[in-house]
């Protein structure tokens, strides 16, 4: 979503422009799936840019699940606690997320399976990124890493089980 400010579609355009303006810019490829007021902010900055997918509005579970294969990193930068499901789901599918250190994020997050920028710190994802870039076997270690932790912490059996179980 980029309805309102504090779901950062700023800090994401920032962070890609980082990230395209890097040693590894040339073989970075993003997709930007969303709307809202501020998905504006993608389509001004990277409309014309050959790296980049822009997919105004949302998709279907089985187009999300092609997206996650195709794809390693999960940019979602937040100023509140936003977008949780989104990053559970990616985590789930092995992605690693890039992300603020803000509200609860830091319960679902660690340095083990993603990146927890300062707030409103894009410099810091892109770094993050980077240092995954840089070592392939990290990034196969949180992709794992995020993947278990969400099953374990946010999976059915550790909810759906024990909210019925209550």
């Amino acid at each position: 979503s980029a309805t309102a400010r504090h779901y950062g579609a700023d800090i994401a355009a920032d962070a890609l422009r980082r990230l395209f303006s890097s040693r590894y810019g040339d073989r970075i490829e993003a997709t930007l799936v969303g709307d809202g007021a501020h998905f504006a902010e993608f389509e001004d900055s990277f409309g014309s840019d050959a790296r980049v997918t822009i997919r105004r509005g949302y998709v279907s579970q089985e187009e999300l699940a092609d997206l996650h294969r195709s794809h390693g990193l999960f940019l979602v930068p937040s100023r509140l606690d936003t977008q949780g499901v989104s990053r559970d789901e990616a985590m789930s599918s092995g992605l690693v997320p890039l992300t603020n250190s803000v509200a609860a994020i830091p319960e679902f997050i660690d340095s083990s399976c993603g990146v927890l920028a300062p707030p409103d710190d894009a410099s810091a994802l892109a770094a993050g990124a980077l240092r995954i870039m840089d070592d392939p076997q990290a990034f196969s270690r949180m992709s794992e890493a995020a993947s278990l932790r969400v099953r374990r912490q946010s999976g059915y059996s550790f909810t759906i089980d024990k909210e019925i179980a209550m």
